[in-house]
């Protein structure tokens, strides 16, 4: 464990019936999905699945949602997605949200930025929108990427 504790960072009100929570995971091999609020995200099968695929030393609770540096909330129709994540590519927040009856209260063990999406905003462009608004975005230009080996 690293010793950072979780603070709450906001508690939003939703329905459960179609608010949707989108989890970014540790790395590649990490689980990045949309999930009904009122489940839970994929969680490591093993120790070594731990290790492997998800943030070592930062285990999700057992109930619930943990984002690595992004959890993005859709409420419902009519409602802005909001997006919580790390305010610059130095640090990754492990930022938690569970729901609670009608309400997703979201904590995170640093601090995050809060922004909320355009009304009526899906959540594809929200995230793109907030892509290309993160700290560093675009500083290596659109060329192709080069062919090259990945094993």
């Amino acid at each position: 464990m690293t010793g950072r504790e979780f603070a709450p960072v906001a508690v939003l009100d939703c329905d459960p019936r179609t608010a949707q929570v989108y989890e970014f995971g540790w790395q590649s091999w990490s689980p990045a999905a949309l999930y009904p609020a009122g489940s839970r995200s994929a969680r490591p099968r093993s120790r070594l699945a731990q290790v492997m695929g998800y943030r070592p030393g930062r285990p999700a609770p057992p109930e619930g949602f943990q984002g690595e540096g992004l959890l993005a909330v859709a409420r419902g129709e009519g409602e802005p997605i909001v997006i919580f994540a790390a305010g610059g590519p130095d640090q990754v927040p492990s930022i938690r949200a569970k729901l609670r009856e009608e309400r997703l209260e979201v904590s995170a063990d640093r601090e995050v930025q809060v922004r909320f999406a355009e009304k009526g905003a899906e959540i594809n462009s929200a995230l793109w929108s907030w892509a290309a608004s993160f700290p560093g975005a675009g500083l290596y230009g659109r060329d192709p990427l080069p062919a090259v080996w990945c094993s």
